[in-house]
């Protein structure tokens, strides 16, 4: 699976950031090229030393190193089933995934998820250090939150939202509308119904011939839930075609009225010629 991720030229400039040391700016770095579509990935020094330092074991010891980035605020560590991870917090923030994966590994709101905090804390209760610390960064990394998160990726991912957008007849506000629609369709039958609506709406829009400009944005026609909206009714026309004999007459007249006019006019001409003879002579 490819990665794109986002450093942003502010991180240079950053007081927290500035405060690291050489190693911890670089594993920091690290972690998040290395971390999956969900802000996650392995946090086995070993591990780390290889994807990060590439063997060259750090001065102070990787152990240290991540310590100083759980302490900045920048990362949170955590275990589940014996084996260690770390979670970027942030992580929505400051990275926008298109196409969101399947997570990689476990998720912090893993039941068996435990935080650990031994490097960097003195507290005797891990829980109350790793709620602690997720108060002082910006954005909390709760599980409640996690889990809204996932269950939004398991929505995308099982049904085509894309597909959905696609439909719509108005390409602005993507993002934003596909994660509203993620909250909303849940079954095939939302889908479907979800479906038929944008199908609607877009005919509506083509009958009427709306100019772009006044089609509302993907994200605004699924936040405001026009989906509910009744379908306007296209006026039909009533009145009933004509009889076929009726048309073959009208054709009939059309013709004999034009063999009308062309015979007269010929005779006007034959007149003016032989008065034109007769007056020369």
């Amino acid at each position: 699976m490819s990665r794109i991720r986002t450093i942003k030229p502010q991180l240079l400039s950053d007081e927290k950031t500035a405060a690291l040391s050489h190693e911890g700016f670089r594993l920091f770095i690290g972690v998040v090229l290395l971390a999956d579509d969900h802000g996650n990935l392995p946090g086995h020094p070993k591990w780390l030393e290889t994807g990060v330092f590439w063997y060259q074991r750090p001065k102070q010891g990787i152990e240290r190193v991540l310590a100083e980035l759980v302490r900045a605020g920048f990362v949170a560590t955590y275990e589940v089933r014996g084996q260690r991870y770390i979670a970027i917090r942030g992580w929505k923030k400051h990275q926008r995934v298109t196409h969101i994966g399947a997570p990689q590994y476990p998720l912090p709101s893993d039941p068996e998820a435990k935080p650990i905090d031994g490097n960097y804390s003195d507290s005797r209760n891990p829980h109350e250090t790793f709620t602690r610390l997720s108060r002082n960064t910006p954005e909390s990394f709760s599980p409640e939150k996690e889990k809204e998160k996932e269950k939004e990726c398991a929505s995308a991912s099982e049904f085509d939202l894309e597909a959905l957008y696609a439909l719509y007849p108005r390409k602005r506000g993507r993002q934003k509308g596909l994660k509203a629609l993620a909250r909303l369709v849940k079954t095939p039958e939302d889908h479907e119904r979800m479906r038929e609506r944008i199908l609607a709406f877009r005919a509506e829009c083509e009958a009427k011939a709306t100019p772009q400009q006044y089609i509302p944005h993907f994200s605004t026609w699924v936040n405001e839930r026009r989906d509910l909206d009744e379908p306007e009714l296209l006026p039909r026309c009533e009145t009933p075609a004509p009889p076929a004999d009726d048309l073959i007459s009208r054709v009939m007249e059309t013709e004999r009225l034009r063999e009308e006019e062309f015979a007269a006019a010929a005779a006007e001409r034959v007149r003016r010629e032989a008065e034109h003879r007769g007056g020369g002579a």
